[in-house]
């Protein structure tokens, strides 16, 4: 025996399939236009954190005395701030600014504030590291 299908139990009509496909359309147009997005992010993310790296072994190298005799020609200076570039670092530029004028002086020790600042390739500034140096 067959039994007949009425026209309400045959299937999906045009403007369900139409509207199901319109919905899928705008899901993964909203998807795409993310994923460069998420690439972008990740890339500047990963910019940054080498960025304060540098900024944190800069900071360590200055406390270790690496640049010492840079250093001292700074605090001999009479300018109110100097400036010292690093280039070691490529593709990043370094900018140590240096404050001749300790910030706290002491009988055991006297210190210096200084900022480390970061730039990529085209000048942007990508993180400012601060710090002492006696």
């Amino acid at each position: 025996m067959k039994k007949k299908l009425s026209n309400q139990e045959a299937g999906f009509t045009l403007i369900e399939i139409i509207a199901s496909v319109l919905l899928l359309t705008v899901v993964i147009t909203l998807f795409i236009t993310l994923i460069p997005q998420m690439f972008n992010m990740n890339i500047r993310t990963e910019e940054n954190l080498s960025a304060v790296s540098i900024g944190k072994k800069v900071l360590a190298d200055i406390k270790e005395n690496k640049y010492d005799s840079e250093i001292t020609q700074l605090k001999n200076s009479s300018a109110i701030d100097t400036n010292l570039t690093i280039t070691s670092y490529n593709p990043y530029k370094v900018v140590v600014t240096f404050s001749p004028t300790p910030d706290v002086e002491g009988s055991i020790q006297t210190l210096y504030p200084l900022k480390i600042s970061i730039e990529d390739s085209s000048g942007k500034q990508l993180t400012t590291t601060y710090g002492y140096s006696d």
